[in-house]
């Protein structure tokens, strides 16, 4: 099976494994000499999704990934999809189409909070 490219970090070693589901497995890889470590979600028809944020720590890595599989939809997904919303908006984009799109994303992202407690 491939194995995804990141931006930040170098993929040398696989840290952690878990299983997840039936058939799926939430794995933490990355660098430990630099500490960048990434969650992958594999299922049996490839890689369904994974970080490419440079956490400090597997194990910080590890709790998104298990997230993010137990959630519907991606929190890492939702946030970027805030982001983006946020910088049409900013770059005086306010289109009906635009507020919508901020609209759904914020209520995505704000489902997050029971998953990232304050």
């Amino acid at each position: 099976m491939p194995k995804p490219y990141f931006r930040y970090t170098t993929n040398r070693q696989t840290v952690h494994v878990i299983p997840a589901g039936m058939d799926d497995r939430v794995e933490v890889v990355g660098d430990p000499e630099n500490g960048c470590y990434e969650w992958v979600i594999y299922t049996p028809a490839g890689v369904r999704e994974h970080s490419d944020a440079a956490y400090g720590s597997p194990e910080m890595a590890l709790r998104d990934g298990l997230i993010s599989y137990s959630t519907v939809g991606s929190p890492v997904e939702a946030l970027r999809a805030l982001m983006t919303a946020v910088e049409r908006c900013e770059d005086n984009d306010y289109s009906s189409e635009s507020r919508a799109a901020l609209a759904q994303a914020a209520e995505r992202a704000s489902a997050l909070s029971v998953c990232y407690p304050r």
